[in-house]
């Protein structure tokens, strides 16, 4: 019953998901992959640092630090040789809908929201991955008004934004580095289109923004450091962070979530959480993300562990009044957590965190999302692990009652769900999408 409550809730939610959206090419790390490789190959990619995709060693240096840490990432293709080498290469995968705010929209029209997307990046090839679902639509001006359709009627004759993607398997092995679990590692191309610009839409974002209950953000990651026109990110931040005002302005009830994403420059990571972030509500991220976070924010100490659920929450609460944010949310494999002052009752979160959770595991094992397979996910029992960390968190927290309801009140409030995990995933790419975009939905529909 809770199940269809939720999906009704969802049906009555109109959400704005912008900026990034791909085609993601479909590898993995087995034999073929690593005939591409010498061993003089992998003991010079041991040794990078990696903050751009510069050579084939950097490919397989970030994969291997995946492996290693049980964490994906994704890093940007510097130039076109190494481009035109990975497209040779590795293009022989599964083609699916790539970029979090596209994969975000497919799914929440999946649920039921009324789901506006928008992006730069419409090729006809990327518009035709979209479901066909009627709730789920492009906005574009006609005689000056406002108008909505589906993506593939609105697609442009422009070159389609790739990513490869390398899945790899817990206990898989590549030139001796085992995984710790199951996860991926994503070169993304650089594409000139993608600069977070809205177009003729600019003069419509007040309108747009009076008829959505929420947004999510995503695709700050991939500004590029110059553009053919001659322009720099820095110009187009700029207009993204008006975008974020005008709507806040045109809709002081909007609420706004950024998916931070993997930033390995250094320039813009700092400048996005310095400039952009606090202009929303929610900052989402997971593991790998949060130490990039905390290379930028001076809160002392090494990043958390998260078999570290008291460490964790105090650096999440550093986090939220350092970057002047309402509340940060993060997935880890065993549990998601929130913290949060002056955002919204977190009894709605700890609903959308355990929505999420079964939408996460229905994806998992390759089901549709579909009410049976979400009550069917409704039965599987939490991670154990996940449980002795948020009763770790309630003797930390000295609250008794955290051990078993997950929420505590305070200055900042504290919501702690363990994950369910489904053992033989079909795929990994996007359940932190399927996690981030979810729980946000229904913690609007709910609260």
């Amino acid at each position: 019953m809770e199940v269809k409550r939720i999906l009704g809730k969802l049906g009555g939610l109109s959400i704005f998901l912008a900026y990034n959206t791909n085609v993601d090419v479909i590898s993995h790390v087995d034999r073929k992959f690593e005939e591409l490789f010498s061993e003089k190959d992998a003991k010079k990619a041991r040794k990078r640092d990696i903050e751009l995709l510069e050579d084939r060693i950097d490919l397989l240096g970030a994969v291997f630090n995946c492996m290693k840490k049980g964490e994906g990432n994704e890093i940007q293709i510097k130039n076109d040789e190494l481009k035109n080498w990975i497209e040779r290469k590795l293009s022989g995968g599964e083609k699916r809908l790539g970029g979090q705010a596209g994969i975000m929209s497919n799914l929440l029209s999946k649920l039921g929201c009324e789901t506006v997307l928008y992006t730069t990046n419409l090729s006809r090839e990327q518009a035709e991955l979209f479901d066909k679902n009627e709730n789920l639509t492009f906005p574009y001006l006609d005689n000056g008004e406002l108008n909505f359709s589906h993506p593939s009627e609105l697609w442009q004759d422009i070159d389609t934004k790739k990513n490869w993607i390398l899945e790899f398997f817990k206990d898989q092995e590549l030139f001796g580095v085992r995984a710790n679990t199951n996860s991926r590692f994503i070169a993304s191309s650089p594409y000139t289109k993608e600069n977070l610009e809205m177009g003729q839409l600019e003069r419509k974002v007040d309108e747009l923004a009076k008829n959505m209950d929420c947004m999510i953000l995503a695709g700050y990651h991939n500004l590029l450091e110059k553009y053919p026109d001659g322009t720099t990110w820095r110009e187009h931040l700029d207009s993204a962070k008006e975008f974020l005002r005008r709507a806040k302005k045109a809709n002081p009830d909007l609420k706004i979530q950024i998916e931070f994403s993997a930033i390995h420059r250094r320039n813009l990571r700092k400048t996005i959480l310095k400039e952009v972030v606090p202009l929303a509500d929610v900052l989402s991220f997971d593991t790998n993300e949060l130490d990039l976070i905390l290379k930028d924010i001076k809160i002392g100490g090494r990043t958390p562990e998260p078999d570290e659920p008291y460490r964790m929450s105090e650096t999440l609460r550093e986090i939220t009044k350092e970057l002047d944010i309402d509340a940060v949310s993060i997935h880890t494999h065993h549990y998601y957590m929130s913290v949060s002052r002056d955002y919204i009752d977190p009894r709605p979160i700890k609903k959308g965190f355990k929505f999420a959770r079964n939408a996460a595991w229905t994806v998992a094992s390759g089901r549709e999302l579909r009410p049976e397979n979400l009550e069917l996910a409704e039965e599987v029992k939490p991670s154990e692990r996940g449980r002795e960390h948020r009763r770790s968190l309630a003797d930390s927290l000295g609250d008794e009652k955290f051990s078993s309801s997950g929420i505590h009140r305070n200055e900042f409030d504290i919501v702690l769900v363990p994950n369910k995990i489904y053992d033989d995933p079909e795929l990994t790419v996007g359940l932190g999408d399927v996690i981030s975009s979810t729980s946000f939905a229904v913690e609007n529909a709910l609260g």
